[in-house]
């Protein structure tokens, strides 16, 4: 029983972030969820690596990448002009960039560098959640 209610669980997790993708959810409103959301595993990932577990921050880092891999796809089908499309796009590339950095470094067991590259990653989220929900206010009625 219990490892039942551990996979609903589990189950749940995973597919949560794909709800709004699948149910037809307005595409900015997924984009500041998910923008709020890489931000806060950005934090964990340097929270975590402050403390100098490595470990985390590739834990973290591969739930930063999911989502904005997930984020991206959500984007390319959105009704945001082109142009805003690709200063979301390569905001969160950069994250990206920063963050599998930060995991291959973790991966090695440098904690400096791993650290080092999930601030840059963690810096980078910040500034992409900024434009987000600056371009989500200025497509509200």
């Amino acid at each position: 029983m219990q490892k039942i209610i551990s996979f609903i669980i589990l189950f749940g997790l995973l597919f949560h972030p794909l709800t709004p993708v699948l149910s037809g959810e307005d595409p900015v409103r997924f984009s500041q969820s998910s923008a709020d959301e890489i931000y806060r595993l950005a934090q964990e990932m340097v929270h975590h690596g402050g403390e100098g577990h490595t470990d985390e921050i590739v834990q973290y880092g591969e739930k930063v990448v999911e989502r904005i891999e997930t984020n991206i796809k959500q984007i390319h089908g959105s009704p945001i002009d082109k142009k805003t499309k690709e200063e979301i796009i390569a905001s969160l590339r950069l994250i990206l960039k920063k963050t599998e950095e930060a995991i291959r470094e973790g991966r090695n067991s440098k904690a400096k560098a791993a650290l080092s590259a999930a601030k840059d990653a963690f810096f980078q989220a910040k500034k992409s959640r900024q434009m987000i929900h600056a371009i989500s206010k200025s497509l509200a009625p």
